[in-house]
């Protein structure tokens, strides 16, 4: 990491991170120009987060139900998915809270619900920027890391609509960063786990880059096992999803495990990945089998966290397949 950087960094950052901001405004301009009917122009999506945002500032809220009739959606061939039915929405809250945010704050302006993915994808072109600082990049690596993250089509879409996307991806990035800060400020672990809290209430899919991300952790530095500071990080990102994993389990019960079930897109596709997991023990059977052959013994101690992990989630399956039909806490 450099320590001094000087103003005229900073300068040149906010221009790239100006000019691409701009540029994303005016792809946004279907929802912020008051000449277009923004319910029109927008995605089923974005009338979704919208109409989702409103109910939690408005009703404390948070269900789609009676929604999908102002979806555009072919109601003549498309199936009404499950999850607007349902009396909690499938995606955990904070992406439209913010949006909700944003509409309170600017008096409902029309365009107002874009800033959330506008601010987060310049946000995400700081982080990346100081990411590539806190890994020993020199500057110029850095603005080009700005550069191509700030052409990128995927980025540009999903920064200028109402797309939890752009949300998402920032707060991993912001995670990774203060992750990657932490090895030499352990106060930066508080800081991590938060932007992982917030990246696993913002989607699902937060989850596999905080496994990831802990276990090249460990991997790096297996002596922080013990550390106060990265299990304080550890229980902050626990502490903030915690609410809504009850939520969950007092709405759908111990059947919200069961994935497999479920109308929503992304648990199907985990469920069609683990048909291959039984595929990722064979490596370390194939090790431990030619440890014993040579008379070796492997005890990795700091894997005996994941062990429990593994075990404990094998045992909430197998009471899920017997019993997830049955439970639900919210009609006890």
């Amino acid at each position: 990491m450099q320590t001094h950087i000087q103003p005229w960094t900073w300068i040149a950052l906010a221009v790239l991170v100006l000019v691409a901001t701009a540029g994303r405004w005016v792809s946004a301009e279907h929802l912020a120009n008051p000449r277009y009917n923004a319910a029109r122009q927008a995605s089923g999506d974005e009338v979704l987060y919208i109409a989702l945002a409103d109910r939690i500032w408005k009703e404390g809220r948070y269900d789609a139900r009676g929604l999908a009739g102002k979806l555009p959606l072919n109601h003549d061939r498309v199936r009404i998915p499950a999850y607007l039915e349902a009396p909690l929405f499938k995606h955990p809250p904070l992406f439209p809270f913010l949006v909700g945010l944003s509409r309170t704050l600017f008096w409902g302006v029309q365009g107002s619900s874009i800033y959330p993915s506008l601010l987060m994808g310049a946000l995400s072109l700081v982080a990346i920027f100081w990411l590539a600082l806190e890994l020993g990049c020199t500057r110029a690596q850095g603005f080009l890391a700005v550069f191509l993250l700030a052409v990128s089509p995927v980025h540009w879409i999903c920064s200028s609509r109402i797309w939890l996307d752009m949300t998402l991806m920032t707060l991993i990035l912001l995670a990774v960063t203060a992750q990657v800060r932490a090895f030499r400020l352990p106060i930066w672990w508080k800081w991590s786990g938060f932007f992982w809290g917030c990246a696993l209430l913002t989607k699902y899919t937060a989850f596999a880059p905080w496994i990831v991300g802990q276990a090249a952790v460990l991997l790096l530095r297996p002596e922080l096992r013990r550390d106060r500071a990265f299990r304080t990080g550890l229980l902050v990102t626990g502490g903030m999803f915690l609410p809504w994993v009850i939520a969950r389990l007092w709405v759908d019960g111990l059947g919200a495990a069961a994935f497999w079930k479920s109308d929503v897109e992304d648990w199907r596709t985990f469920s069609r990945m683990l048909q291959w997991i039984w595929l990722l023990p064979l490596p370390a059977v194939a090790v431990w089998a030619w440890l014993r052959i040579r008379n070796q013994q492997w005890h990795p101690k700091w894997t005996d966290g994941t062990q429990m992990l593994a075990w404990g989630t094998l045992a909430f399956i197998g009471i899920t397949l017997a019993f997830g039909d049955r439970i639900c806490f919210g009609t006890l």
